[in-house]
């Protein structure tokens, strides 16, 4: 976890995307939902939102339905604008997700890493922007290797 930080740390200070290695791996097997069932390993989302209210609640209700195993946390880093009142409008209809509001975006975001990575139940974090939808069965543990 601490070389995750320093990769996020190292992200975040310098201003721009660095290339990161992907894998994922695809398992042949169909995946039966089992949806509200608490993740074994916890895993945490972090969700990026900058003036998209809508599009934010619309990934959060694509969490909430194609998401195999269920987030220990959802947290999403945010920043309002002119949109204030729909974002309120949003945590009000998703009461179980943790919003922070960016004041500065690599000290929020080195924050919420730190405080999430640090609790017993989390092993992964997983990071997500609001332009984003998920629209079949997601099921995170088959992108761990």
């Amino acid at each position: 976890m601490d070389k995750i930080l320093a990769n996020i740390l190292q992200f975040a200070e310098a201003g721009k995307g660095s290339t990161v290695p992907t894998k994922t791996v695809h398992d042949s097997k169909a995946v039966e939902p089992q949806r509200g069932k608490l993740n074994p390993l916890g895993f945490s989302v972090i969700i990026f939102s900058k003036e998209r209210p809508y599009q934010l609640h619309q990934l959060l209700l694509s969490i909430q339905r194609y998401f195999i195993v269920a987030p220990t946390n959802v947290i999403i880093l945010y920043v309002s604008g002119k949109y204030k009142d729909e974002y309120d409008q949003v945590f009000k209809l998703h009461r179980d997700v943790v919003a922070k509001e960016e004041v500065d975006f690599s000290l929020d975001l080195l924050n919420i890493t730190s405080h999430y990575s640090q609790q017993p139940s989390v092993s992964h974090l997983m990071f997500c922007v609001d332009d984003l939808i998920f629209i079949a069965p997601f099921d995170y543990r088959y992108h761990l290797h």
